[in-house]
């Protein structure tokens, strides 16, 4: 954990060893806000810039809390941290000293990034699929998503909650298999289901899930709906 103190009226932040080093500086180095923002990714720049500048102003907040990422002046190596702290101000509501800590959350952050890019391309394919495909998030019942063919078959523009169109007669079935495999993490299979179509009538369904894990979490479920 790097951990800092700025000093807004010199300009000089102390920070530990560990922080110098992401930064690019040797131990005995002086550590400044202009080289923080100087080592801050482009992308990322402007935002904590404007992030510390209202850390900073006492008729908004005292608190700072954001994710960045870190570019190292010499080798290039890129570090995402997360960066929070707490501004102390003087009785004439001036800043006089910044406490602050970075976490390097690079792992944590590069297993996101994968995470939305393989939804990202799953989403794409299931939405050339002939089938309903659906995707569950870490809540049991919470659907995070549904193709194109589930808003065809079922007749909305908009997501709503999928257990309206399943026969009030199965509903409990449903539950039942779906929560067990949950619980277990397990697949799932329902055999048979009736399923609302946008016209009315009920039509036979078999439903079957597969849970998703990243790095041996579990993160929801993958499901298909054939008729």
């Amino acid at each position: 954990l790097g951990v800092c103190e700025y000093y807004p009226h010199t300009e000089i932040c102390h920070a530990n060893d560990r922080i110098k080093v992401w930064f690019g500086l040797a131990p005995e180095d002086t550590l400044t806000m202009n080289h923080i923002l100087s080592v801050v990714a482009d992308k990322d720049r402007d935002r904590v810039m404007d992030a510390v500048m209202r850390a900073l102003n006492p008729n908004i907040g005292d608190s700072y809390d954001v994710t960045y990422t870190v570019v190292h002046p010499h080798t290039k190596e890129e570090r995402v941290v997360c960066a929070k702290g707490k501004v102390f101000f003087n009785d004439s509501g001036v800043a006089y000293r910044f406490n602050g800590t970075l976490q390097d959350v690079t792992v944590e952050a590069t297993v996101r990034q994968r995470l939305t890019e393989s939804e990202n391309r799953f989403r794409t394919m299931a939405d050339q699929s002939p089938i309903i495909v659906f995707m569950a998030g870490s809540d049991a019942m919470n659907i995070t998503y549904f193709n194109k063919v589930w808003f065809d078959y079922t007749g909305q523009s908009t997501r709503q909650a999928w257990q309206k169109f399943i026969h009030p007669d199965d509903i409990q079935t449903v539950y039942e298999i779906y929560n067990a495999a949950y619980n277990s993490k397990q697949p799932y299979n329902i055999p048979a289901v009736r399923f609302l179509r946008s016209d009315g009538v009920y039509r036979w369904h078999s439903f079957k899930g597969s849970p998703r894990f990243v790095d041996n979490v579990l993160h929801g479920y993958v499901g298909i709906g054939i008729e």
